[in-house]
C-alpha cells in the first residue's frame, strides 16, 4: 500500500483513454474532484478524477487502495494540477497530468 502522507503528488492512471477531455482541463490552478467508483469492475477501491464534469483518469490502484477507505469514512480529498506529463511514439502522442491530493479536514 502506498504511503498516505498529504500532501502527495501522483500521475493518473487511465489517461490514455480519456485525450479529449485532458487537453480541456490541464491549466495551472485547476481543480479536480475525486468520486469513488466502488462498483467498477476493475477495482473496487477505484477513484475517478473529474474537471468540471469531464472524465480525466484515475487514482493509481496502489493509491487507492489506501485512498477509498478514508474516503468512505467521509474525508475530503482535493486535487491540483501540477502538470502535463507528454510521451511520444512515432504512431501516438499520450498527454498524462500529475496532481497533488490534499486532505481537507
Amino acid at each position: 500500500m502506498a504511503d498516505l502522507s498529504f500532501p502527495m503528488t501522483t500521475k493518473l492512471a487511465g489517461v490514455s483513454y480519456e485525450q479529449k477531455n485532458i487537453e480541456r482541463a490541464v491549466s495551472h490552478g485547476s481543480t479536480y474532484e475525486l468520486h469513488r467508483e466502488p462498483q467498477n469492475k476493475f477495482d473496487k477501491n477505484a477513484i475517478l478524477v473529474t474537471a468540471d464534469g469531464y472524465r480525466i483518469g484515475f487514482i493509481p490502484k496502489d493509491l487507492a487502495q489506501g485512498l477509498a477507505p478514508i474516503m468512505d469514512m467521509g474525508a475530503e480529498i482535493r486535487a491540483l494540477f501540477v502538470r502535463k506529463n507528454v510521451s511520444s511514439t512515432v504512431e501516438n502522442q499520450t498527454v498524462g497530468v500529475t496532481i497533488q491530493l490534499f486532505r481537507r479536514g
